[in-house]
């Protein structure tokens, strides 16, 4: 890019001493070349709510889909990635579960030429594991307490008697 102009003081750099020479220094010319990538790119932030719900139960391979979606104030679309790829992984919009655990999802947007990046954004997700189910312990009835007691009793006193 060449840019020009003119000039009214006389201490401009260009000759020895930073003098630059024209007439009396009023209105004397300049041309500049500038190089190097040039753009003028406004910042951008990405917003992205907790997730709705919170936490999901834990099943190997299931699928949910990340909501609410992240939105950038660019208008731009977000893209999403995974913090913890042992725990969870992510496509497009939809999360894929790997193992019990916090899942975080980081909501990304790269830019363009009109927009720089957006810092990234994190939210996470608890995949729960299911509890381990509980094997009742059978019970006696008071009845049935008292005929193994007898019984018992019986066994015993015929073992003395032997």
């Amino acid at each position: 890019m060449v840019v020009g102009g003119d000039t009214s003081p006389t201490n401009l750099p260009g000759t020895p001493g930073g003098a630059q020479p024209g007439s009396d220094g009023s209105g004397d010319g300049f041309v500049a070349r500038l190089s190097g990538d040039l753009k003028a790119a406004s910042a951008q932030t990405i917003s992205f709510p907790a997730q709705n719900p919170a936490s999901h139960p834990f099943v190997a391979g299931g699928t949910f889909p990340i909501n609410p979606l992240a939105t950038a104030s660019s208008g731009l679309p977000v893209h999403y990635g995974s913090a913890a790829p042992d725990i969870c992984s992510v496509s497009g919009s939809t999360v894929t579960m790997v193992a019990a655990g916090t899942c975080t999802l980081v909501a990304s947007q790269a830019g363009n030429a009109n927009w720089l990046p957006a810092p990234h954004v994190s939210q996470s997700v608890v995949l729960a594991a299911a509890a381990a189910p509980v094997t009742p312990v059978p019970t006696l009835s008071q009845w049935m307490l008292l005929a193994l007691s007898g019984l018992l009793g019986l066994l015993a006193w015929r073992r003395r008697a032997a």
